[in-house]
């Protein structure tokens, strides 16, 4: 089975072990029609690969095996490989409802898993997720490997970098050292004259006649020269080296284990070699491939440095930009120096000047949230004390522009010898978008529940209304102009009647009451409402108006904007009860950028916005959050003053326009409320 294509990526060797001849012919198809070029080799059972299992798996970039096979299961298969510590990677395939193996998979070491999904929605994914899963292998692999020998590499590395420039010296030694520290007993390192044609022995250690391996090589000699000059690491097989070659003194001298590594330049041309080897058969000697890699690549690249460091900031700046796309900065503060390090994201998301930032502990402090500061502090100072990581979430007030952020902020504590703390490390994570959003929902939800609720008694309260208020008019007609009861009865009718607005209110919130969008201009409809309205506007309060009548077009109701006025000059009337004050109604046309609209459900593009101002007690945070919550008022309950679904029911409309509200305010300053409607033109 293959999917090959006509891809300048390189052919993927992927080993499946499946019993179902379908699955088997759907996992090829879904590779050959991506642009992923693969070679796909099918086994119906694990039993048919046992008896060769080391060199069957190390021909292939990833084994992928069905869990449920006939015999032994994928998961004893993949097992087995990895109890071999064979390098390649496992992946298991489980079906619909197997999280449970898939989880035993990952305990056990396999490296990832895929779930058979009854609409086979895991094959689309199958082009990217295995180069990923081999991807993270390999850089898992090398790490693991880098870590083991690191303390080699680095005596190796001082060592050698002690005796300076003298090329002959620095060979001499790192031959040496590779006896030293590698459990191969032989090492050459040769270097390649400028026309390529003689290598020249600049470092031999560990043989017992030493005259055996002369100074100088032709590479003609080199029964792994053709790989060696392609780059390739090569380990005495005969897929890598000429077995006729009988002048080559390597094929003699490390008859069972022969690891040759190239050393390149930077720009991957090979200029020498390094080899490790044995009489003696080393299976695992290609474990070894990685760190000797290392040490190649030093020797190589020593005389460029400046290139190595040029690719350092390459990889410097990659990681910040990597961070300002996730929002993602990372800290490191030194306990003993009082030095705190931040990254360019960490500044940008604090609003801090660089070049001014005071780069201390205190100076972090100043800028956390006044509210969140003292805890803050204590969960870091007992953090340090027991030397145990935290999570958490604080806010902070950029320095630049005064506005407060929402920070996800993870830390972590570097030991010294004596078991004290003397370092922290962490990140930053700007989630004050994700808190926006995460705030709309809960009230989005609110709303939801209380509209089926409203919606579901509206009408019939509203049958049983009509029923009072047309009785009630009936029996007035009988009863005399001068009668006590008429009286009474005009009450009845008067608070029949507002309870029947208060249940188109309630219709219009629960989003059950009829409505006819058309193409309006909001301009008109203001004008109009507000010479009704300015009739019934108390003494001590004076009207502004500023209506741009070439604000643009919007697809809504007539009456939806008309509620929405409304409510929101009746609310600005009350927040300035008995006091003088001024209402300021604005209409203007704004275009918003993608910026501007982040974290709200709509586009950018060009709104008409109607702003209502008053210049009453105003509103704290607590009220704020509040306010679009029906039946939630901040006055006494009075029926003639309203129960609170004035701004639920503008909510409620906007919502339905595909529009969003603003507010600010702040005690005792007034508040102004924004509302803003995509335009049509």
């Amino acid at each position: 089975m293959s999917a090959n294509h006509n891809s300048p990526l390189p052919l993927l060797r992927i080993l499946l072990i499946e019993d179902s001849e379908d699955d088997a012919c759907a996992f090829d198809r879904a590779l050959a029609k991506s642009t992923l070029e693969a070679e796909i080799t099918h086994h119906y059972k694990a039993e048919d690969i046992l008896p060769s299992l080391d060199e069957i798996v190390l021909s292939y970039d990833v084994l992928v095996a069905d869990y449920k096979l006939p015999g032994i299961t994928g998961l004893e298969l993949c097992r087995e490989v990895i109890a071999r510590d064979i390098p390649v990677p496992c992946v298991i395939l489980t079906g619909a409802g197997s999280e449970g193996i898939a989880v035993e998979a990952l305990q056990s070491g396999v490296n990832d898993y895929l779930t058979k999904d009854y609409q086979q929605a895991y094959l689309d994914i199958l082009p990217v997720f295995l180069p990923q899963v081999i991807k993270r292998f390999k850089d898992k692999t090398q790490a693991a490997i880098a870590r083991k020998e690191k303390e080699v590499i680095a005596s190796v590395f001082e060592t050698c970098l002690s005796l300076g420039g003298d090329e002959n010296a620095f060979c001499k030694k790192l031959s040496e050292s590779l006896t030293d520290g590698f459990p191969f007993p032989t090492s050459t390192i040769a270097l390649l004259n400028k026309e390529k044609t003689e290598f020249s022995v600049l470092g031999k250690t560990g043989f017992n006649d030493p005259a055996r391996v002369p100074a100088q090589i032709p590479t003609a000699d080199i029964a792994c020269w053709n790989f060696l000059l392609q780059g390739n690491v090569t380990d005495g097989s005969k897929a890598s080296c000429d077995q006729n070659n009988e002048s080559c003194p390597f094929m003699v001298l490390n008859s069972k284990t022969c690891l040759a590594i190239p050393v390149k330049t930077a720009k991957d041309n090979c200029i020498g070699i390094v080899i490790a080897g044995d009489s003696k058969v080393h299976h695992d000697s290609i474990v070894h491939t990685p760190s000797l890699q290392v040490i190649a690549t030093h020797l190589g690249q020593m005389v460029e440095r400046s290139r190595m460091e040029h690719e350092l900031q390459a990889s410097k700046a990659l990681l910040v930009e990597a961070e300002s796309i996730a929002h993602i900065g990372s800290w490191s503060y030194d306990l003993k120096t009082d030095q705190l390090l931040w990254s360019d994201e960490i500044f940008r998301i604090f609003g801090f000047d660089q070049q001014r930032f005071g780069a201390s502990y205190e100076a972090f402090l100043a800028a956390v949230h006044p509210e969140d500061r003292e805890s803050l502090d204590n969960v870091y100072t007992h953090s340090v004390e027991n030397g145990s990581p935290y999570d958490l979430v604080h806010r902070i007030i950029r320095q630049s522009d005064g506005e407060v952020r929402n920070i996800h902020e993870r830390c972590r504590h570097i030991r010294d010898d004596n078991g004290q703390v003397v370092r922290s490390i962490g990140t930053v994570h700007d989630i004050t978008v994700q808190k926006k959003v995460e705030e709309q929902l809960v009230q989005s939800q609110k709303m939801e529940a209380v509209s089926t609720l409203a919606g579901g008694i509206a009408h019939d309260f509203n049958n049983a209304l009509s029923g009072i208020i047309g009785m009630s008019q009936l029996i007035k007609k009988e009863i005399p102009e001068d009668s006590r009861l008429r009286e009474n009865l005009n009450t009845v009718i008067t608070s029949g009647l507002h309870a029947a607005d208060l249940v188109e209110k309630i219709l219009i919130f629960s989003r059950k009451s009829e409505r006819h969008p058309q193409t309006i201009a909001p301009h008109v409809i203001i004008l109009e409402t507000l010479d009704i309205l300015q009739a019934s506007l108390p003494a001590t309060v004076s009207l502004r108006q500023e209506i741009d009548p070439a604000c643009g077009n919007i697809l809504a109701d007539p009456q939806d904007v008309q509620q929405i006025l409304v409510n929101l000059y009746n609310n600005a009337c009350h927040a300035m009860e008995d006091r003088e004050g001024t209402l300021t109604v604005n209409l203007v046309r704004k275009d918003l950028s993608e910026k501007e609209t982040t974290g709200r459900s709509v586009p950018p593009g060009p709104f008409v916005v109607l702003s209502v101002s008053d210049t009453g007690r105003g509103m704290d945070d607590s009220t704020q959050k509040e306010i679009f919550i029906p039946y939630f008022t901040t006055r006494k309950r009075d029926h003639h003053k309203g129960v609170g679904l004035g701004l639920a029911v503008v909510r409620g409309v906007v919502d339905d326009l595909n529009g969003f509200i603003q507010v600010e305010s702040s005690p005792p300053k007034g508040s102004t409320f924004r509302v803003y409607i995509p335009a049509l033109d």
